[in-house]
This record gives structure tokens, sequence and C-alpha cells, in this order.
């Protein structure tokens, strides 16, 4: 359990530290020499946490971002064993959410982009439907941006086709002849 790479706390049934490996006393910033028999709610000062071990069902986790490294997220669950004893395992899940965050960051982005040019060639459209016959050259420079307009957002779906493969990784490489 010391080699674990996440962090394993032991609890006693009123919650006071036992053992913990490494990980665990990096993760909750625990002093191995001075922390053990300590509450654990009292060297952790975590909201919630107190309430969150002495739930009667052990499902759920709780997110907390540690005070003395609060670049790192960590996702902490408590196992019960033995005789009201629990474990206490702390996970880092710093990149899981860093990787959520530029997903999310990515879609907000894509979805600007589609809008942008679906917003010119819906407008003109609307326009040219309800306005009376135009001039040829008005038209034609209207269809022209919306031609633009739908080439950008088929580059942009193109791009995203692309993307959506290579993180798939099932496309095979494909062969091409070059003038060298």
């Amino acid at each position: 359990a010391r080699a674990l790479p996440d962090g394993v706390a032991m609890l006693d049934s009123v919650d006071q530290l036992l053992w913990c490996n490494d990980a665990a006393a990096a993760h909750l910033g625990l002093k191995v020499d001075s922390d053990y028999g300590l509450r654990i709610t009292n060297i952790v000062r975590v909201p919630g946490l107190a309430a969150f071990l002495q739930r009667t069902q052990p499902e759920g986790t709780l997110n907390y971002r540690p005070a003395h490294n609060p670049g790192q997220l960590l996702s902490l669950e408590a196992i019960p064993f033995g005789d009201g004893r629990k474990l206490l395992v702390s996970v880092d899940i710093t990149q899981i959410e860093r990787a959520e965050t530029t997903r999310r960051d990515f879609i907000a982005n894509v979805s600007h982009e589609l809008r942008t040019p679906l917003t010119v060639i819906h407008g003109f459209l609307e326009h040219m439907t309800q306005a009376p016959v135009q001039p040829a050259e008005q038209a034609r420079r209207h269809v022209t941006l919306m031609a633009q307009q739908s080439d950008r957002m088929l580059k942009l779906v193109d791009d995203l086709l692309m993307l959506s493969r290579l993180e798939a990784g099932d496309s095979p490489p494909r062969e091409e002849r070059v003038d060298v």
C-alpha cells in the first residue's frame, strides 16, 4: 500500500489517523511523524469532510483543492472496513479536470466559429427571400459572401472530423504518390 500512486490513509472509528502512505501524506498535507492519532478533520481542513466521513452509505466522492497545493484537484473516497474503520483514498484528478476544461473551451470556440458564418448566410438568405427583386450585382455579392462563409464552415467541420479520426486512431495511414 505504501507504493500505491493514490493516497491511502487508515482511520479508526472516530476518524483518527492510524497510518498513511507517502501519496496520502503529500495529497493531504500530513506530517507522518506528528499527525498519527489525531482526527483527520482537525488536520485536513476540507469543507464537508466530517459529514462525508460520517455517512452510512459510502458511495460518492468529495473533490477539493488542498490549501498547500491549490493547483491540484483531489478526489476523496471513504471506504469502510473492519470495526468502524475507514480507508480514506485520495486520487489526483488534476489532469482529468484540465482535459475536461480544455474540451469545454474547445466546444465553446467551435460553436462560436460555426455560428458566425451561419449567421451571415442566414441573414443574406432571409434578406433575399423578403426583399423585392435585387440588382444582379448585389445578389452576386451576397451569394459570394455566403459561399465564402459556407467554405469556412466546411473547413471547420473537416478539421473536427480529422481531429476525431486522429483521437480514435482507427484510420490506416494513406498511401500517396509524391513527385520528389
